[in-house]
């Protein structure tokens, strides 16, 4: 017999709004970048087995765990959806996960950049996906 792990209703601004910093630190997450799925990811490097996909709006969904713990971002269409309506990530998102790349993913530890600019760039990315998720009024 399946269990029916989200039988109880949790608002996911709510959870976006109380846990995405806090996860996002405990969890060490990382910035993924595909360029050929044009998919970018905030979470840690590997999601936890049986997390389930949760559209927030039409530019980012979050995964949950089987506690209901948010445990990672992805935008479908970074470039061509999220960054176009958010100018201010472009000059950044270009210098870091699109100039020079040699690989079709890259990935960045923002805790382990070099400079400050990383740490900025996570910073207005998790406010911004916090806003972005208070407008959304989601219930799962």
């Amino acid at each position: 017999m399946i269990k029916n792990w989200l039988s109880k209703k949790i608002d996911i601004n709510e959870k976006i709004k109380d846990e995405l910093t806090q996860r996002a630190q405990k969890d060490a997450w990382l910035f993924t970048f595909d360029r050929d799925e044009d998919a970018f990811f905030y979470s840690p490097q590997i999601i936890p087995d049986g997390a389930e996909l949760f559209n927030v709006n039409g530019e980012f969904s979050v995964y949950l765990d089987k506690q209901k713990n948010l445990c990672g971002v992805v935008l479908e269409y970074s470039r061509h959806n999220f960054i176009e309506h958010h100018q201010e990530f472009k000059e950044t998102f270009e210098k870091f996960f699109e100039k020079d790349a040699k690989d079709d993913v890259k990935i960045i530890d923002p805790n382990r950049s070099p400079n400050n600019e990383m740490k900025m760039f996570q910073k207005l990315f998790e406010r911004t996906l916090i806003a972005e998720a208070a407008g959304a009024r989601i219930h799962i």
